[in-house]
C-alpha cells in the first residue's frame, strides 16, 4: 500500500488517507503524544533509488504536508519512537540504523548492523534499542554508545518481530521458523520458546501490564498467550490471510491486528469475551477439540446454547 490510512476506532469510519508517493508504506509509529505520524517506506528497485527510501512524517491533525527524510539506500522496512518521542530509529535491507531527531528532522547517527533488518524496537526506558535480523538474530544496541550489547541467537529462520515488555527486562521475537522467543534483556538468555503457530509468526506485542503476548501469524491467526504460565489464553480466528501487524490499545481491553486480506480487525482480548465471538459465530456449542484449539487456557464447558452469549464476531474495517 502506497499510503497510511487513518480510522477513528469508535466510530469505525476512515478519517484521513495519508499518501506520500514515495512507494510502499512498510511500516508505521505514532509518537507518544499522538502528533506525529511517521512511516518507513519503499520497495526493491534496481537499480536502486535513494528518494523511493524515505521517513516520512505526518501531523495527521493539521494535515499539512508531510516531511521525509532521505538517507537509507534500500528500503526502510522498520521504524520506532523513543519513549520520550524526541528520536527516531528506522532500519532496512540497508544493513543500517538511523537515528533521527524527531524534533529538528536531522539525521544524529547511522549505525552499520552488518545485515538487513525487518524490525526495531526501543527498550522501554529508552537506553536500549533492539532489531530483528533476517539471518535469524536479533542484536540489543546501546543507543548512547552507538555500539552492540549483546547477540540474540536461537531461531532457525528470520526474525520478523520484536517486542519489549512494559518492564524492559524481556525481549519478544516471532520468526519466520513459527516460533515466538522470550529473552533475558539483560543477561541475554532465552527465557522460553512458544510454539503454537503452524505457519511463520510476523508480529508479536505485549498488553500494557505485561500479562499477556500476542502473537500474529501467516497461518491467519492470533494467539494470546499467558506469560506467566507460558500457556496459550486463546486463539483468535478471523482473518482469511496472513496477519501481518499486532497492537494493544493504552488500556489493554482492545486489540488490533492487520492482515493481507485488506482488513484490519478490533478484538476484545477478554477470553471470555472470545468464547461468545466464538459461540456467536458457529451458532452452536463448542466441540472439546475445537474448545481446546481455540481456548486452551479455560477449561471445557458448553456455553453457546441458548440466550447466555450473545454478541458479534469482531470488527472489521476495510
Amino acid at each position: 500500500m502506497t499510503a497510511a490510512v487513518l480510522w477513528d476506532v469508535e466510530g469505525r469510519t476512515r478519517k484521513a488517507t495519508l499518501a506520500g508517493r514515495t512507494g510502499p508504506v512498510n511500516a508505521v509509529a505514532f509518537s507518544p503524544d499522538g502528533h506525529t505520524l511517521a512511516a518507513a517506506t519503499g520497495t526493491a528497485q534496481h537499480p536502486p533509488r535513494a528518494h523511493d527510501y524515505t521517513l516520512t512524517l505526518w501531523n495527521p491533525a493539521t494535515g499539512s504536508s508531510p516531511v521525509k527524510l532521505t538517507g537509507h539506500t534500500d528500503r526502510v522496512m522498520a521504524v520506532a519512537f523513543s519513549p520520550d518521542g524526541r528520536t527516531l530509529a528506522t532500519a532496512g535491507s540497508d544493513r543500517t540504523i538511523k537515528l533521527w531527531n524527531a524534533v529538528k528532522h536531522a539525521q544524529q547517527a547511522t549505525i552499520d548492523t552488518r545485515a538487513a533488518s525487518n524490525a526495531v524496537a526501543f527498550s522501554p526506558d529508552g537506553h536500549t534499542l533492539a532489531t530483528a535480523r533476517r539471518d535469524g538474530s536479533a542484536i540489543l544496541w546501546d543507543v548512547s554508545k552507538r555500539s552492540r550489547r549483546a547477540t540474540l541467537t536461537g531461531h532457525t529462520r528470520a526474525i520478523r518481530a520484536v517486542a519489549f515488555s512494559p518492564d524492559g527486562r524481556t525481549l519478544a521475537t516471532a520468526s519466520i521458523d513459527q516460533t515466538v522467543t522470550l529473552w533475558d534483556v539483560a543477561h541475554g538468555t532465552r527465557l522460553a520458546t512458544l510454539g503454537g503457530h503452524t505457519g511463520p509468526a510476523l508480529a508479536v506485542a505485549f498488553s500494557p501490564d505485561g500479562r499477556t503476548l500476542a502473537t500474529a501469524s501467516a497461518d491467519t491467526t492470533v494467539v494470546l498467550w499467558d506469560l506467566a504460565r507460558r500457556s496459550q489464553l486463546a486463539t483468535l480466528a478471523g482473518h482469511t490471510r496472513q496477519v501481518r501487524s499486532v497492537e494493544f490499545s493504552p488500556d489493554g481491553r482492545t486489540l488490533a491486528t492487520g492482515s493481507d486480506d485488506h482488513t484490519a480487525m478490533l478484538w476484545n482480548t477478554e477470553p471470555r469475551h472470545t468464547e461468545a465471538q466464538l459461540c456467536a459465530s458457529v451458532a452452536r456449542d463448542l466441540t472439546p477439540k475445537e474448545w481446546r484449539e481455540f481456548l486452551p487456557g479455560i477449561p471445557y464447558r458448553k456455553t453457546c446454547t441458548g440466550s447466555r452469549t450473545r454478541s458479534v464476531p469482531p470488527s472489521a474495517t476495510r
